[in-house]
């Protein structure tokens, strides 16, 4: 068929249609007639002249088309539209998704053509991606200069000779860069001195603690002492109360011993209104109130053993008195007192 454009071939096993135009030695595309020229020629009528064209003859077949990139989109953002071959697409190092849309201007197999892309630098072609879908997906690439190559295959196994490409830099993430770095280093050197600084207050301070505490021990065993030291003075005084007392209790002892002592008989009486005998007194405290009176002679006397209810001073004078009134007694009624 003949058209403005050039000849349209439609194959009806394929279902395609191909238009042969200037890129087949049509220099004016517009087609005036058309007409079979043998078994597999066609005769063709322009303006300036006739053309004998074989469609099937090696080197007429359709040829591959050009790649064209789309789109490049990540994280939902938009980076670039239709950019031109090699030319740089610029990434965040914060954008996670990259999204490359691509298509090829071949529609002789629609739906059939097997795309193969790979980014070198991160991978190399031995492991490139192959799609019937013209789009590439990639996530985290990390820093660096990148190369984004693709192309595509017909289903008869002819390829494009030329994989299309364009550049794609990922920029470098903010902790990588020099100002992080300084930012770093003094917010670390801040952190270090803020920490040593508090070291310092918790050291001074619990060596204030601690100097407190002593300050406190030290108060309370000054105080202790103080209080041991008024103890020890008042015991001092007590004992020497006691002693005192002591002393003048024994002093009043020593001074009321004869008070008792003297109004009983000697040992010499004794022995010589006895004989032999012996005598066993022993007061509870120097002086009591038990006595014992001998007096008379060989022939006749009377012996008496009292027991006082009184001891010390007491009890001396309750002996003396009770050794009076024996005295009395056995003096000037002994002959009575006998009979009794």
């Amino acid at each position: 068929m003949g058209t403005d454009k050039g000849v349209v071939r439609y194959s009806k096993k394929l279902k395609k249609v191909d238009i042969k135009g200037t890129q087949y030695g049509f220099k004016d595309r517009l087609v005036t007639a058309i007409d079979r020229w043998g078994f597999d020629t066609l005769a063709v009528s322009r303006n300036f002249g006739v053309y004998l064209f074989n469609p099937y003859a090696p080197g007429n077949e359709i040829p591959l088309q050009n790649i064209k990139i789309i789109s490049c989109i990540t994280d939902y953002d938009t980076l670039a539209n239709f950019p031109d071959p090699n030319s740089k697409i610029y990434i965040r190092a914060s954008h996670k998704l990259l999204e490359i849309s691509f298509i090829a201007t071949d529609y002789t197999y629609p739906g059939k053509l097997e795309y193969t892309y790979w980014i070198e630098g991160f991978e190399d072609s031995t492991r490139a991606h192959k799609t019937f879908t013209p789009i590439a997906h990639y996530t985290n690439l990390p820093y660096g200069k990148y190369t984004f190559k693709v192309y595509y295959s017909r289903p008869d196994g002819t390829t494009s000779p030329n994989p299309i490409s364009i550049k794609l830099v990922v920029g470098l993430p903010f902790y990588f860069k020099p100002w992080f770095f300084i930012v770093f280093l003094i917010l670390f050197g801040a952190m270090v001195y803020i920490y040593e600084v508090e070291k310092v207050k918790r050291v001074k301070r619990k060596r204030d603690e601690l100097e407190q505490a002593v300050i406190e021990k030290t108060k309370e065993i000054i105080s202790q002492n103080e209080e041991l030291k008024s103890q020890a003075e008042l015991i001092k005084r007590q004992s020497n109360s006691l002693r005192l007392k002591t002393y003048q209790l024994n002093e009043s002892l020593e001074f009321s011993k004869p008070l008792q002592t003297n109004p009983m008989p000697s040992d010499a009486n004794m022995a010589a209104i006895l004989g032999e005998y012996f005598l066993m007194y022993k007061p509870k405290d120097m002086v009591s109130g038990d006595f014992y009176r001998l007096k008379g002679n060989p022939d006749e006397y009377p012996l008496v053993v009292a027991d006082c209810t009184r001891h010390c001073v007491h009890g001396g004078f309750v002996s003396m008195e009770g050794i009076t009134l024996l005295n009395k007694t056995t003096t000037y009624s002994m002959v009575k007192i006998l009979s009794i």
